[in-house]
Formats: C-alpha cells, structure tokens, sequence
C-alpha cells in the first residue's frame, strides 16, 4: 500500500497542474454500434475484421472498449488541481492528465487561444496545446516513475 503522504511528496517533487509527462496509454468506452470517437471506430473496424465482437468482457452488452497509445512525439499534461494532487490517497488516489502536443498550424493555435472547451493554449512559444478529448486517469504511485516537466505556468480550465 502506497504511504498516505504521498500527494505530498509528489508536489514537493514538482508535481503540479500544468507539468508534462510521457504518453501513456489511454482508453474510451463506447458504444459498440454506434462508435463516435476515431479510436473507437477503428477498434470497431478492426474487431469486425477478426470476426470478434466489438465489446471486449464488459457485462454490458452492446458496449465496446478502444484503447490507445499516444503519439511518441505527445505529452500528457497534469490537468488536476494541485490541491487535489497534494489530497491524501485515501482521499483522492487519481490525477487527472490531457493529452498535450506541439504544433504550428495556426487554426489550432488560434482555437487553442481562444476559449475553447477543447484545446487550451499551454505554451504560445513553443505551441503546446492541451487537447480534452483525451483525458488519463492515472494512480498517483505511477507520477514515482517519471521526472515532472515544465508545461506551463499557469494552467486553468477556459483561462490562460
């Protein structure tokens, strides 16, 4: 059992709304016949290629699981609050990351700038964005195995 002092640890590590980290792995539920997302219409796609249902082991009927790895070139970006990061596991075991990415396409930027519930502007200099359509929900004893990265310093949903 990881110590209960550990939120603590972490935001005295670095850890903080606002920091990078590695991709890591991600997953979206879904409906199976009625895919929304693009990972899920190609894990759709594909189970049906196989011939296997869509739905993984899900009790649900009808209901499928996509999982996904972000691009090498991603980040994720912490988006919980560091009150939340420092709360006891007891309290409050999860963080909350965003996929982030650098990028030069001004439509993107523009948005991004803008208040846009899904990019938010991280960095203008380097044209880091935060992306909401893809959010981890990560146990906060994983954060031991990486090294906090600058993000931005301020990080607020609809603010920058």
């Amino acid at each position: 059992m990881a110590d209960n002092k550990l939120g603590e640890h972490l935001y005295n590590s670095g850890w903080r709304q606002g920091v990078l980290m590695p991709p890591l792995p991600w997953s979206v539920i879904y409906r199976s016949d009625d895919p929304l997302s693009k990972i899920a219409k190609t894990a759709k796609r594909q189970a049906e290629q196989v011939d296997i249902p869509a739905s993984t082991d899900l009790p649900l009927h009808g209901i499928g699981l996509a999982s996904g790895i972000t691009r090498r070139e991603d980040y994720l970006v912490i988006a919980s609050q560091d009150c939340d990061i420092v709360r006891s596991l007891s309290e409050e075991p999860n963080i909350v990351a965003m996929r982030a990415f650098i990028t030069e396409n001004n439509s993107i930027l523009k948005y991004a700038d803008s208040n846009s519930s899904h990019y938010f502007l991280l960095d203008r200099k380097r044209g880091l964005v935060a992306e909401s359509s893809v959010m981890v929900l990560i146990e906060k004893p994983v954060l031991l195995n990486f090294t906090p990265r600058i993000g931005c310093r301020v990080f607020c949903y609809g603010t920058h």
